[in-house]
Formats: structure tokens, sequence, C-alpha cells
């Protein structure tokens, strides 16, 4: 039926998330489970209405969830660079982590969430279950944070510099512009 269509959209639209992931955990800023789930059901939910909903919406609303999308993404990109050129101490790798605000996952969430909205709208043009497809983005949402902040957290250990602040907002960038252009 679906399902590996499904599947693979899933993990497309997932793949910004890995990169949110990789950002906060570069700048050792921890995602708890919890905020990681907000993002999950966020993304799940857009994904589902948007597909369901396939029928109701024009087309030229794709180009304009995108755009929103990617704005709101290079936005906390640049803030993050300026924050890190403002920055004038590191944090000693034996500190507490701080931990995402909910504000931030909330403005975070929505932003990827947007980003789904089009591909879901598209996918519900071809019948696919909303359920199913709003489900699996939400799953893999989860996922791609977890391990993509796993892996900043990790890459962060093994380096020491106010860049690591630049490096992340560069790739929230990069992502948002990628979105824009895609």
């Amino acid at each position: 039926m679906h399902f590996g269509a499904i599947f693979f959209l899933a993990i497309a639209v997932n793949l910004d998330n890995l990169c949110l992931g990789i950002s906060c955990g570069l700048i050792k800023k921890h995602i708890p489970w919890y905020h990681n789930l907000i993002v999950a059901f966020i993304s799940g939910l857009f994904g589902a209405l948007s597909c369901g909903a396939a029928h109701l919406i024009p087309e030229k609303f794709s180009l304009m969830s995108a755009l929103l999308g990617s704005f709101i993404l290079f936005g906390s990109g640049a803030w993050a660079i300026i924050r890190g050129i403002k920055k004038q101490s590191i944090v000693p790798p034996d500190c507490p982590r701080p931990i995402t605000s909910l504000r931030e996952i909330l403005l975070l969430s929505v932003a990827l969430a947007l980003n789904c909205i089009g591909v879901s709208f598209g996918m519900g043009m071809s019948d696919v279950p909303f359920i199913l497809l709003g489900t699996s983005v939400a799953a893999l949402s989860l996922i791609c944070v977890s391990i993509g902040n796993y892996l900043g957290e990790s890459a962060a250990r093994l380096a020491k510099s106010n860049w690591i602040d630049i490096l992340s907002g560069v790739l929230l960038i990069i992502v948002g512009v990628w979105e824009w252009l895609v």
C-alpha cells in the first residue's frame, strides 16, 4: 500500500529534526524526552492535519508554509550565531547541561512542523491514511531528535570553543535556506 512512501516521507521531513538535535547538542543544550515528545507531537499533528485536509487547501499554501518554516529556522540560526559571537566564556564540560526552554521548543516545533505541511498535503492527495502518516512522522521525529542531540552532545564534549555556538547557528541557517530553496 502506502507504507513505503509514508516511511520515506517521515525520514525526509525529519532530517531537519536530526539537525535540530545536533545543533542543540553542539552547544551542550540537552533536549529532555518531554520536550522531544512535544516536537514529535506537533510534527505528527501538522503532518496528519495537512494530509487529512488535502482537498481543502490550495496548492499555494505549501510554498508559504515552507517559506515560513525556513524563515523561523534561519532566524533561530542567526540568533545562535549572534549568541556565540557575544559569548565571553565557555561552559566547562563538568557543569550541568542547560536544557531547552518550553518557549524555544514550541517555536522550533512549529518551524519544523511547517516544513512537512506541503509534503503531507501531497501525500493526502494520494489518499494516504492521515493517522498513519502523522504517527510515522511523530515516531521518526522522536528518534531523529534523540539521535541528533546525542551526536551533538558527543561532538561538543570533544570540542571546547565558542565556535560551537556559531557552528550550531550555521547548521540551522543551512537547514532554513535548504527548506526555502527545495
